[in-house]
């Protein structure tokens, strides 16, 4: 499904995948139910290595730690995953579902591993549904923290953020009338 996707993407490239540039790996094929987490991170760590990966994307943390029952291995598993995919020096984009509006992630451990975090969610305006997304962390930088607006085009996403203007001029003390001559007196 997701190469069925991606082949509508204006920039998708077949002969990437054909040069292995870009690897997809469902780890539903090479571990069942009874996966281990140090057999996935070891499987995630080999292939890293194998193709010397710049980039990693994992959709989703939360399908891929849904097989472990204790919470806390869980939250150890993640916390691992983060650090061995930071030793290996490659950018990782993870997505995670989160059960509520108030919160981040499913498991509460992926925002603390997280250099940055963007919360994508839909606004309803006037009856209109908008999909919006907001930075929320992105460590040791200042960023906008206000609702983004975008869309997701066969070209990528485009994003419409609110222009921020400043006010740099001082205010006018010239009266100029409003054409309403008992207006203009009030005024």
């Amino acid at each position: 499904n997701l190469l069925k996707n991606a082949e509508k993407m204006s920039f998708f490239e077949k002969s990437a995948i054909e040069k292995e540039k870009l690897k997809l790996i469902d780890l539903r094929d090479y571990y069942g139910e009874k996966s281990s987490d140090y057999e996935i991170l070891d499987f995630i760590r080999v292939q890293v290595e194998k193709k010397a990966a710049k980039r990693v994307c994992i959709d989703s943390i939360t399908a891929l730690a849904h097989n472990f029952e204790d919470k806390s291995k869980i939250r150890k598993f993640i916390f691992e995953l983060g650090q061995h995919l930071s030793k290996l020096g490659c950018t990782t984009i993870m997505t995670s579902e989160a059960p509520d509006k108030h919160r981040l992630s499913m498991y509460d451990v992926e925002e603390f591993i997280s250099d940055a975090i963007i919360k994508v969610d839909t606004k309803n305006v006037r009856g209109e549904s908008f999909r919006v997304l907001k930075i929320i962390k992105v460590r040791g930088k200042a960023h906008r923290t206000d609702d983004l607006y975008f869309k997701i085009t066969k070209n990528g996403i485009v994003v419409y953020p609110k222009i921020l203007f400043s006010l740099d001029y001082g205010p006018s003390v010239e009266r100029i009338s409003t054409g309403n001559m008992v207006l203009d007196k009030m005024f």
